[in-house]
């Protein structure tokens, strides 16, 4: 959904400060995670709405520190638990709504790699001729993903794998061995990956291409910095064990 961005802004500064007043925590003066845990915990125990509190702390206290748009588009679900927190009720209730569809209006996680959920608008087509129950029909838009895929989704999901095993082994104290990641892919996947762990200083993917891909995604990849191998696919079924082999 897309509110006001100014509107949400200080929706969000009443819910922090009522928040600071309840806990004697203050946020400048905290551990932000730590602050923000505790935070979110409470408006569940309001509200009883779920929330995450990565979520609350990425997508609402820094993406509005830089969001300069007059509108921002954030989940009814978020809004709704802050205005309940504040207010005791829903969010459509006392405040105003830019858009008056009632489906959220999302936003795609990156730049500045904040994941807005759900994401990409989803488009309504026309389906004269269709029997009723199909009359209404949307198509997710997924070209205005970063790299016009919907493998950009995944890619973020791998990401969060690959840094929350680097994060475990920096917790245990231990000499850091950055793993390496195999995939066997035939253009998008390896590109939208590959994008991801470059901008994070990761290691290069590891790519299993077909002797036969098209030119252009070989060149692509290629330039993208990813490390190549080929294999022909049509001759034999690889599992993940035979992929990292043939990836080295």
């Amino acid at each position: 959904m897309k509110v006001l961005t100014k509107e949400i802004n200080t929706l969000f500064n009443e819910a922090i400060s009522i928040f600071e007043h309840k806990s004697g925590k203050s946020l400048d003066g905290s551990n932000k995670p730590d602050f923000f845990k505790d935070f979110v915990e409470d408006i569940e125990k309001e509200t009883s709405i779920k929330l995450s509190q990565e979520t609350l702390y990425k997508q609402y206290y820094i993406k509005l520190k830089t969001h300069s748009s007059h509108e921002i588009g954030y989940s009814l679900t978020y809004l709704n638990a802050i205005s309940q927190y504040i207010r005791e009720e829903n969010y459509m209730e006392s405040y105003s709504v830019v858009t008056d569809a009632q489906n959220e209006i999302p936003e795609f996680p990156y730049p500045p790699y904040i994941p807005c959920f759900p994401s990409t608008p989803a488009i309504k087509l026309n389906t004269k001729g269709f029997a009723d129950e199909f009359n209404d029909v949307w198509v997710k838009d997924e070209s205005h993903n970063p790299l016009g895929t919907h493998k950009d989704r995944m890619a973020w999901e791998v990401y969060l794998m690959y840094n929350q095993i680097f994060k475990e082994q920096l917790d245990l104290g231990n000499h850091v061995t950055i793993p390496r990641l195999s995939l066997l892919s035939s253009g998008n996947a390896a590109l939208s990956i590959q994008y991801l762990l470059k901008s994070k200083g990761f290691p290069p993917l590891k790519v299993l291409l077909d002797n036969n891909i098209d030119k252009n995604y070989r060149e692509a990849i290629k330039k993208s910095g990813c490390e190549i191998y080929y294999f022909e696919w049509h001759k034999k079924e690889v599992d993940s064990e035979e992929i990292l082999k043939l990836t080295e």
